[in-house]
């Protein structure tokens, strides 16, 4: 099993994954940042926080990109 960080981004923000989780190839970590989106949006939100213009951004333990996973993206598909 590999590793895979997955760190919450914007432009101008990023707050990075320091722990990591194990998933037995991309496709998986692909799933995990879909649900971790999911989870995020699914929360109370009474801010009104407008999480359009970020995404997760997958990667390996040498903290190369692997993926970029869109909120809005993962958010249309439900």
């Amino acid at each position: 099993m590999t590793r895979f960080f997955f760190d919450v981004c914007s432009e101008n923000e990023r707050i990075s994954d320091l722990e990591g989780s194990f998933c037995g190839n991309v496709g998986l970590a692909y799933r995990e940042a879909r649900q971790m989106i999911s989870q995020m949006l699914s929360a109370p939100n009474e801010t009104g926080f407008d999480w359009t213009a970020w995404w997760v951004e997958v990667m390996y333990p040498d903290r190369t990109t692997v993926f970029r996973v869109p909120f809005t993206t993962a958010s249309a598909a439900g």
